[in-house]
């Protein structure tokens, strides 16, 4: 018996000593031990390799926060460190096997919020002038800001970079452009930029850029993940987020670029119909790439402030759409509104914002009636309907539609009479414009609109109704035409306010309707047995839906006189461009009729109100029989006495007036389109004192879509010192231009 345990034993410790299968080491690694990070906070990538299950630990450290605190094999995580509103500091975590045999630290230092030297971009954004080249005198201060340009997308000017020094705060994006040789920058790194000497402007994309003397460089700061701010598309249009890496949800490639590719520049709708451009450069990498045809999110660097702005990608990835299509809701976004008769050219019937159809007289109903125009811009989904009664269809002229010299393109559809045709027009005549709404309207807005009369029988009196049901209406004011000269028609400006009980909401619909009264022609003719065929009336140039308000432009520190024209409210704003055609002409009141509260101690001839400047020089387009009998009224606007003597500096912006006539095939023998207005301005010193050196001095280059500041230098003024601007036209030549925000400084 004792042989056999001796034996057995013998057998089990021969087995167990027997070689087995062999057994992998455990394995722990990072791609990173030390994380310096931004006050601002940030997200990094730590990428794990492990053949064994692992685990993140730490403790006493309330800023950094792993994605994934445990795991198996290689894989890895965000850490996401909180921004810091104090002072520097410094944290570490562990992974570690979950035996806790391996363990491998991560150190993050964060800096803390002031930094020696440092200034913020939003501060540097604060630098800036408009129009003009500022060069920074700052020894010694740098801004920061992690790159979120990719140099290799081939999207970006080559030379420059954009950098933001915060993910979510406005105005903390700026694009630097440097001049000479340096090595690009990756996505992602920070770099440092020094602002001594450094020049700040815009650049050809609209991006205010710094351009500095020294070459940037990068920081002791870890690359990040760079981080995509949500924001709306107002905060887009606004531009408040210019050269950050942005993204908007729920848009969608217009139907107009359905199928199409990146480097088409496509433009983007949301279901409210605000539209932005992606904005795609030929040699961009991707420019080649198809995108699918649903709604989605879109990124990319955000272009400066604009009514249709533009957005930057820098990756396809950008744009990832995958969800379906969306539905816009149609409707006005905005005022002001304009429904444009405006031409594409001379020669066109066509006009170029609207579209518009030639009804049939019904010889039954004895009327015509129906939608005669609409915005082809189907989002807004406004339209034009017209009834007009007639005995026999030789009662009713139109609708017809041509494009007129003078950009007074109008819609003709004369023949307002009533059914017999021997009593007064019934409520039914006239024009009907339905406005849906996907806005909310104010409860006070301006409707105004252009009208033409050609002869004494021309019905003088119209009326304005409102309503949002298309059955309760009521009546806004009336407008009178007046006489028309003999020898040609006559396009006659008016605005007619509209106040409304309350404000109505979006999703409501207007209805505005201008109807004609009474018997009467516009030169005081009664017809015996009404208007027959001959009440020939047209709408010219647009309807516009607008709402005026007082500005608050602050006063500049260091400001001696300031005139920012606030208070001016009245008439057609000019940079609404072409839409407007004639009526870009539309000025209020001359400054001698202006109020204490609107002239502000300022003087002058024919110096005109416009929304929120004014216009110096003036030709009326209205009561003028023919476009060859235009005359130009040179304008002048005198300042008040300055209030002290010594040396200042002026600025003013400008821009000069072009009429809308000038157009493809448009007449060279009409006045202001074969003479077009001047872009010369002319400033004197009047009560001592000089500019520039002498007692007037003339700018030049003035531009005709924008305003531009111009700068002088203003020597020896005294108390009793007043600014004049003017205007020096030679003879025949047109000198209508437009002033604002007026400045004299120390």
């Amino acid at each position: 018996m004792r042989n056999t345990i001796i034996w057995l034993l013998f057998l089990i410790l021969a087995v167990s000593c027997q070689e087995g299968p062999d057994m992998p080491m455990q394995s722990l690694t990072l791609d990173k031990e030390v994380i310096v990070a931004p006050s601002m906070g940030a997200d990094y990538d730590v990428k794990v390799g492990s053949n064994t299950a692992w685990k993140v630990r730490w403790s006493s450290v309330d800023w950094i926060m792993p994605s994934v605190t445990e795991f198996v094999g290689s894989s890895g995580f965000v850490l996401d460190v909180a921004a810091n509103d104090g002072e520097e500091r410094t944290g570490r975590i562990a992974v570690e096997t979950s035996d806790g045999s391996i363990s491998r630290d991560i150190t993050v230092v964060q800096a803390g919020v002031k930094s020696d030297g440092f200034i913020s971009v939003s501060a540097l954004r604060q630098m800036e002038k408009t129009g003009e080249k500022v060069t920074v005198d700052a020894a010694g201060t740098r801004i920061k800001g992690f790159v979120v340009t990719d140099s290799e997308s081939g999207n970006w000017p080559a030379g420059s970079f954009a950098v933001e020094d915060s993910f979510l705060q406005p105005y903390s994006g700026i694009t630097v452009f440097f001049d000479g040789e340096y090595e690009a920058f990756a996505f992602g790194e920070e770099v440092a930029v020094e602002l001594d000497k450094a020049v700040l402007g815009r650049n050809g994309d609209g991006f205010l850029t710094v351009s500095p003397a020294t070459v940037p460089s990068r920081t002791e700061s870890t690359p990040i993940n760079v981080k995509t701010h949500m924001i709306s598309f107002t905060d887009l249009a606004d531009g408040i987020y210019e050269s950050m890496f942005v993204q908007l949800d729920g848009f969608q490639v217009t139907s107009d670029y359905l199928g199409g590719a990146l480097g088409m520049s496509p433009l983007f709708e949301n279901e409210d119909a605000d539209n932005l451009r992606l904005m795609v450069g030929e040699e961009a990498a991707f420019a080649v790439e198809s995108y699918r045809d649903g709604a989605g999110t879109v990124a990319g660097i955000a272009g400066g402030a604009a009514a249709v702005p533009g957005i930057w990608p820098m990756r396809k990835s950008d744009v990832a759409l995958s969800d379906m299509r969306i539905g816009v809701k149609a409707g006005i976004r905005k005022l002001p509104y304009v429904f444009s008769f405006y031409c594409k050219e001379q020669t066109n019937k066509t006009p170029k914002y609207i579209d518009w159809f030639n009804l049939s007289y019904n010889a039954s109903s004895k009327l015509l009636q129906g939608v005669i125009a609409r915005d082809s811009d189907e989002t807004k989904g406004v339209s034009l309907e017209v009834t007009a009664y007639g005995s026999d269809a030789s009662k009713i002229y139109g609708p017809n539609f041509w494009a007129e010299a003078g950009a007074h393109d109008n819609l003709n559809t004369s023949g307002f009479v009533s059914l017999d045709c021997k009593t007064v027009p019934t409520a039914e005549c006239g024009w009907l414009l339905n406005v849906p709404l996907q806005m909310e309207m104010p409860k006070d807005f301006n409707l105004s609109f252009g009208l033409t009369a050609n002869n004494k029988y021309t019905l003088g009196e119209w009326a304005v109704f409102w309503s949002t049901d298309k059955s309760g209406w009521q009546e806004a004011g009336r407008i009178v035409i007046l006489k028309p000269k003999a020898g040609g028609s006559n396009y006659w400006y008016f605005t007619v306010p509209v106040s409304l009980p309350a404000s109505l909401p979006a999703g409501s619909m207007l209805y505005i309707k201008l109807v004609p009264q009474g018997s009467d022609g516009t030169d005081g003719y009664k017809g015996a047995d009404g208007h027959g065929s001959s009440c020939y009336v047209c709408l010219h140039s647009a309807i516009i839906l607008s709402h005026e308000q007082l500005g608050d432009t602050p006063v500049p520190s260091g400001a001696v006189y300031f005139e920012p024209f606030d208070n001016l409210v009245a008439g057609m704003d000019y940079f609404i461009g072409d839409r407007l055609g004639g009526l870009a002409n539309y000025c209020a009141g001359e400054i001698s009729s202006w109020p204490a509260e609107k002239s502000r101690g300022m003087s002058g001839s024919k110096v005109m109100e416009r929304p929120g400047y004014a216009q110096i020089g003036f030709v009326n387009t209205e009561s003028a029989s023919s476009r060859t009998v235009y005359v130009n009224e040179k304008g002048s606007l005198l300042t008040p006495a300055l209030g002290r003597s010594g040396d200042f500096s002026l600025s003013f912006k400008a821009c000069a007036y072009r009429t809308p006539a000038i157009r493809p095939n448009a007449s060279a023998s009409t006045p202001d389109v074969g003479r077009p207005d001047i872009t010369s301005a002319v400033v004197e010193i009047i009560g001592g004192g000089t500019v520039n050196g002498k007692t007037s001095a003339t700018v030049s280059g003035l531009p005709v879509d924008s305003f531009r500041t111009f700068s002088l230098n203003i020597v020896g003024a005294t108390e009793n010192t007043q600014i004049k601007f003017t205007s020096a036209p030679a003879d025949g030549e047109f000198s209508r231009w437009f002033i604002d925000d007026i400045l004299v400084s120390e």
